[in-house]
């Protein structure tokens, strides 16, 4: 679950504290690169998934799949 990652996790806290202030977060010897790097890896990964589920719901892949009218 998120909610347990995010308010449980060492990572999750890092994560709070890049977005909350990444000036502060460095300054507390947080890698803020790393993981906003590891933030953008995760989000693109569930985004893939996404896609393919969707893709395989479809059967039929459509260059403008998921745009308005198309």
């Amino acid at each position: 679950d998120a909610f347990v990652v995010l308010r449980q996790t060492s990572f999750g806290r890092e994560i709070y504290a890049v977005g909350a202030d990444a000036e502060g977060a460095v300054k507390a010897g947080i890698n803020v690169r790393r993981v906003v790097f590891a933030v953008y890896c995760i989000a693109g990964l569930c985004a893939a998934i996404g896609g393919l589920v969707s893709a395989s719901q479809v059967a039929v892949a459509f260059s403008t799949f998921g745009l308005p009218g198309g």
